[in-house]
Parts: structure tokens; C-alpha cells; sequence
């Protein structure tokens, strides 16, 4: 019974250090006070224009039962765009305007006859 009292009494006190250490932590800590749009990526009124190139070059792999072989493709991908932040209720908001286009060149063997497709227009963002 004796040692059940003094496992608890240990108990006790250990918690009530452990309290006392965090409110001293709490007491000590400072405090930083935010200015509005501290962390913004952009500032109010900021434009952009976006331009942008990519181009894939490679072959193909088929089913080897289908009758399409030595597949080429040169893809080239252009996107422009525009971008304006502004302020709404208060906040940073930002509108932007994207407009992909690509064009692609693919060739290769269909029935061992030589081939080429040529493709072009609006591509997906």
C-alpha cells in the first residue's frame, strides 16, 4: 500500500513539473505579428506575360501485331499567356489566360508502305 502511495505521489509531482516547465515555455516565447500580404507571391497590380517552348522528339512502340513500325514523331508545343494580380475583398487574387498550341510531325512504316501525318492547333493546358 505504502509503495502504490509513493508511485502515485511520483506520478503527481512529475505532472506538475511537467505543467510548470510548459507554461515557463509558454511565458517565454515571443510572439511575431503578421503584415498584411507578408507571404503574397505577388504584389498587387503585377503583370505577367507568359512564354513558353517545348519540343518531344523520339520513336514509337507498338503491339508488334499491329502493322505500324519505325514510328517518328517531332512534336513542337508553344503556350502564351497573360497574368494580372489584383486585390479582392482584401486579399491577393491573380487572373491568368493560357492559350497552348502544338504541331507535330509523325512518320513511320504502316504495311511497309512509308507514311506521314501531319497535325497542328489548339493543345490542351
Amino acid at each position: 500500500m505504502r509503495r502504490i502511495k509513493s508511485a502515485l505521489r511520483t506520478i503527481w509531482c512529475v505532472g506538475q513539473a511537467s505543467a510548470g516547465t510548459a507554461l515557463l515555455w509558454s511565458a517565454l516565447a515571443y510572439a511575431q505579428e503578421m503584415e498584411p500580404r507578408t507571404y503574397s507571391a505577388v504584389s498587387i497590380g503585377t503583370n505577367f506575360v507568359l512564354v513558353d517552348y517545348a519540343r518531344s522528339s523520339g520513336g514509337f512502340s507498338f503491339d508488334p501485331s499491329l502493322p505500324i513500325t519505325d514510328v517518328e514523331a517531332k512534336i513542337n508545343t508553344y503556350s502564351f499567356g497573360y497574368s494580372h494580380s489584383l486585390g479582392l475583398a482584401g486579399h491577393t487574387a491573380s487572373v491568368a489566360v493560357s492559350a497552348p498550341y502544338a504541331n507535330a510531325n509523325v512518320t513511320g512504316d504502316v504495311e511497309g508502305m512509308p507514311e506521314q501525318a501531319d497535325r497542328s492547333g489548339l493543345d490542351d493546358a
